[in-house]
């Protein structure tokens, strides 16, 4: 593992801070490019660029301190909210998509094809920063026999590499979002269509992650409940989408 990159003997970037910062980096450069081929006007897009991004670190802040650190929080307020590590990819995901829309919503620009972009751009920013969590050992599995564990710095077994889990599948998703995202002609729908294959894939990998901790009457993680809320709205939104924006069937035979 490389938690830490040293510039010089006793100056260090932390591997976690740099893959994520890279990651928001190449969403906002693929975005800019995206929204030139939607031909959305370029005007808006620093500033609804830097509302998704402010969002989204907010966010991932207050879901980490919602959902694990409220306690903690109470007692050191300041410490928690200054320090570097502890995000949650929900919280920035939301935080982001909130930031998103209210800039979208007061400049009276429709909201569906830039949540397409963000279905794209979101699967490849999203793999490179879960190898900055590889890297720097943090956000393993469970201990597991399987060929497939790994031991990372402190522990004393191997462990389901569940950065890898959910890194490898995100750029391939990518990688085929990419590709056929062209032939996403109805506004709306490759963005539902993130939300489906996202939100199955955190359901599945949350069983191997050892941080996972449940509650509730499923007895499921709060990643696991947010997955579920994250497929239905992208089931709803694919519905919607199609609803909107398909054209209408024309009957040949009447």
């Amino acid at each position: 593992m490389y938690p830490r990159i040293y510039v010089t003997g006793s100056i260090f970037i932390p591997t976690y801070s740099l893959f994520v910062t890279f990651a928001i980096i190449i969403a906002v450069v693929t975005a800019y490019f995206e929204c030139k081929r939607y031909n959305i006007p370029l005007s808006h897009f620093p500033p609804a660029a830097f509302w998704a991004v402010l969002g989204g670190i907010i966010g991932a802040k207050v879901f980490e301190i919602i959902f694990y650190k409220w306690e903690f929080f109470l007692q050191h307020p300041v410490e928690i909210l200054t320090r570097g590590s502890g995000w949650m990819y929900y919280g920035a995901e939301f935080g982001g998509l909130v930031g998103l829309i209210a800039y979208l919503l007061v400049h009276h620009i429709d909201i569906l094809r830039p949540l397409d972009i963000c279905g794209v751009i979101l699967l490849l920013a999203h793999a490179i920063g879960r190898m900055g969590c590889f890297l720097s050992g943090c956000c393993y599995g469970i201990p597991t026999n399987s060929w497939l564990g790994m031991t990372f710095p402190g522990l004393s077994c191997p462990v389901h590499p569940t950065q890898l889990y959910e890194s490898i599948p995100l750029a391939i998703g990518f990688i085929v979002f990419w590709i056929f995202r062209k032939r996403f002609v109805v506004p709306g729908t490759v963005y539902a269509a993130y939300l489906l294959f996202y939100g199955l894939l955190r359901f599945i990998i949350e069983f191997y992650r050892e941080d996972a901790y449940t509650f509730g009457m499923l007895n499921l993680s709060p990643s696991q409940y947010i997955s579920g809320v994250v497929f239905c709205a992208g089931a709803w939104l694919l519905h919607y989408a199609w609803k909107k924006y398909s054209p209408p069937s024309t009957n040949k035979n009447g």
